[in-house]
Parts: C-alpha cells; structure tokens; sequence
C-alpha cells in the first residue's frame, strides 16, 4: 500500500512470491497477472520500452520473453485441442516452470511434442500452426530460445502466456466490439 500511494517501486518479494506460485503450478489470474504487469511497469521500466505492459495481447510486440509465454500458449492450446480436453497432465504441468526459467531446455522439446498434436489436428490445428509459425518467426534465427530468463523476462513470459490464454477465449464479437470503440 505504501508503494501505491508514494508511488515508490513495488517491493519485489511481492513480485518473486507471485513468480514462484506461478511455477510451482498456480494459475496465472487477473490478478496475478495484473500484479506482474505493474511491477514490470513500475520497477523495471516497462511501459514506454516496449508494448507487452497493455491490457490485453499485443500481438506486434517483439520482446522475446513475452513472444515465448504466447508461444507456450499456443503449444499448450494444440495439445488440448488434440487430445480432445482429456489429459491427465498437460504441458502446463510439466513444463511450464521450465519454459519460464530455462526456455532453451524446454522449448526444444515442447516443438518436438507439438508435432505429434499438430498431425492428430489435422485441418482443423491449421490456425494454430499459423500463429505458431508468426510467433516463431518473431524469434530471433541465431539464439531462438535464451538459455534463461531473468525475472524480469520470466514476468514477461507469464504475462505473454496469460494475454495469448485470454485471446483464445475472446469471441470474434467482442474483438470487433473493441475495435470499433478504439
């Protein structure tokens, strides 16, 4: 409260005590998510740097960190969508904390495992394999995926993740009801 009203930084226990919840298998939440946003806004500087401190997805922002919690997204929405909604666990059990702390380790595994969902999709996975290919495009060719995240990043990765979760159940009218009000 302190913080809020002398408009000092966040205390950044508040920000590893949200972090660590996140991996240890928490559901991101608006709130989590909107804690994240702020003390990234706040303590690192964030808003004017780049566009992933918004409300909801930016989907033109290039920061690495945010670029692969949406990718997360979306692997985990492909493997959902295969397995028809009865997993006993899924990406996100497994690998989450890994892919926020150690993306090099994780990722390279989660593309291979999407591969296998991909084909059980068929036709109907071609949306996510465009957004998959957009967002892998966005990483950079000679080092995609950061041996690791600073907290910094791991807090870019969580709010990536939860803008591209929210997308995905955003209907089409509320996305054009957004558009026409901005």
């Amino acid at each position: 409260m302190n913080s809020i009203l002398t408009g000092n930084d966040y205390p950044m226990t508040l920000y590893n005590a949200i972090l660590t919840r996140i991996r240890a298998g928490e559901d991101v939440n608006r709130t989590k998510a909107a804690i994240i946003k702020s003390i990234l806004i706040r303590n690192f500087n964030n808003e004017k740097e780049s566009g992933e401190t918004t409300v909801a997805l930016n989907p033109n922002s290039d920061d690495k960190a945010y670029t692969l919690g949406r990718l997360f997204a979306a692997l985990e929405r492909e493997q959902s969508n295969a397995a028809g909604g009865s997993l006993n666990a899924t990406i996100r059990d497994r690998y989450f904390a890994s892919a926020c702390a150690n993306p090099k380790v994780a990722f390279v595994t989660l593309l291979k495992l999407s591969m296998n969902h991909a084909k059980k999709l068929g036709e109907k996975g071609r949306w996510l394999e465009k957004l998959k290919s957009e967002l892998l495009a966005k990483l950079d060719d000679s080092n995609p995926y950061p041996a690791s995240l600073s907290l910094e990043g791991q807090g870019k990765f969580i709010l990536g993740y939860y803008h591209q979760t929210q997308e995905f159940f955003t209907s089409k009218k509320d996305k054009e009801n957004n558009d026409n009000e901005q």
